[in-house]
Order: structure tokens, then C-alpha cells, then sequence
């Protein structure tokens, strides 16, 4: 497990799952993530889960093995689609790069 929380990150083995609600409650209503790494993880599943959370907003990634891809997941609260959370903002200019990069190859 590893996190981000004002300018501050850790990361460490996790014996419990209480450790994990605990970090996720230190983020709640704050800027930060929470990452959570599989390890020993099969051929076709999940490998990262992650929780990043800004200004009320919350987004969750999944990153996942399938057929021998790596491919990720984004889930996220589109109640409120008029206000576009930052982070969304930057994936989303990220994403865009990488398709206008790819029109020119």
C-alpha cells in the first residue's frame, strides 16, 4: 500500500484490512491517493487499485491483466458533470495528448 496526503507519502505492507480503511479515512475530504498493489497476482486479474480524491471528488483506477494486456479502468461520480474535477482535467489533457500524438505517427 502506498499514499499521498499534503506533500507527504508513504508506502507499506499491509497485514489487515483495517490498516487500509485507516489511510483511506486519512484522505477522505482532502488531496491525496491511496494505492493499493496486488502482489502474486494471476494471469488475468487485478494488479493496482487505486483511490485519488481532491476537493470532495473522487476517482478510482484499475489497473488489470487481460489476455496479456495491462489495461486500466477509471470510475468516477458523473452526478455533477458540470464541474470537472482538477485531476480529471489533467487525465483527460493527458489522454488527449496521447491521441494527437498517435494521429501523427
Amino acid at each position: 500500500m502506498s499514499w499521498t496526503l499534503d506533500e507527504t507519502d508513504g508506502n507499506k505492507q499491509i497485514p489487515h484490512w483495517d490498516m487500509v480503511l485507516n489511510e483511506f479515512k486519512q484522505i477522505q475530504g482532502k488531496k491525496g491517493t491511496l494505492t493499493l498493489d496486488i502482489l502474486n497476482s494471476g494471469d488475468n486479474s487485478a494488479e493496482m487499485l487505486q483511490v485519488r480524491t481532491e476537493n470532495g471528488y473522487y476517482l478510482i483506477t484499475l489497473g488489470e491483466i487481460v489476455e496479456d494486456e495491462y489495461q486500466v479502468r477509471t470510475y468516477w461520480d458523473s452526478s455533477k458533470p458540470e464541474v470537472i474535477p482538477p485531476f480529471l482535467t489533467e487525465a483527460i489533457s493527458r489522454i488527449r495528448s496521447c491521441v494527437e500524438y498517435a494521429a501523427l505517427a
